[in-house]
């Protein structure tokens, strides 16, 4: 089971959804949420509403930092605050993406960003045990981001 799927499982129960996946994978195609049924927009209650409310603003609260960011970005964040340590391959496998691309955005969220200062949000330091490879943390200002978000989160 992708370890991204924990993280989904306790939004979902934090929103009242339930989201059900193949293969205990989730990925945007494969993905299906029950309760509400959301076949128009009337049919969101108050509740509903509140809740995606403070989702977005957990998601805005990365977004104001760099309007043109990758909703990737966000999904790759997160996967490293719930477990920090990993290298980047892991990262790659637990979101089911390629290790280039996650090599990349490493650099965008850590230190560098299409050849300027990156979002800074995000660490890596060499492996004691492995010369070519790096784990990564968060940084205090990734730290006080995810700490942000949550605060949305848990709003009531």
């Amino acid at each position: 089971m992708k370890k991204i799927s924990g993280f989904l499982a306790a939004i979902s129960a934090r929103l009242g959804i339930r989201i059900a996946s193949k293969a205990g994978g989730v990925t945007s195609s494969e993905s299906a949420m029950t309760k509400p049924d959301l076949s128009d927009a009337e049919s969101l209650g108050a509740d509903d509403r509140a809740a995606l409310s403070r989702f977005l603003q957990a998601v805005d609260a990365m977004r104001v930092m760099h309007p043109e960011g990758k909703l990737r970005w966000l999904s790759e964040l997160l996967q490293i605050a719930i477990e920090e340590g990993l290298e980047v391959g892991d990262y790659a496998a637990n979101l089911d993406l390629d290790n280039s691309a996650v090599a990349i955005d490493v650099l965008a969220l850590g230190p560098v960003l299409r050849g300027g200062p990156g979002l800074d949000l995000i660490q890596t330091t060499p492996s004691s045990d492995k010369l070519r490879k790096h784990q990564v943390r968060l940084t205090p200002k990734g730290r006080k981001l995810i700490g942000e978000m949550l605060r949305h989160l848990r709003e009531r």
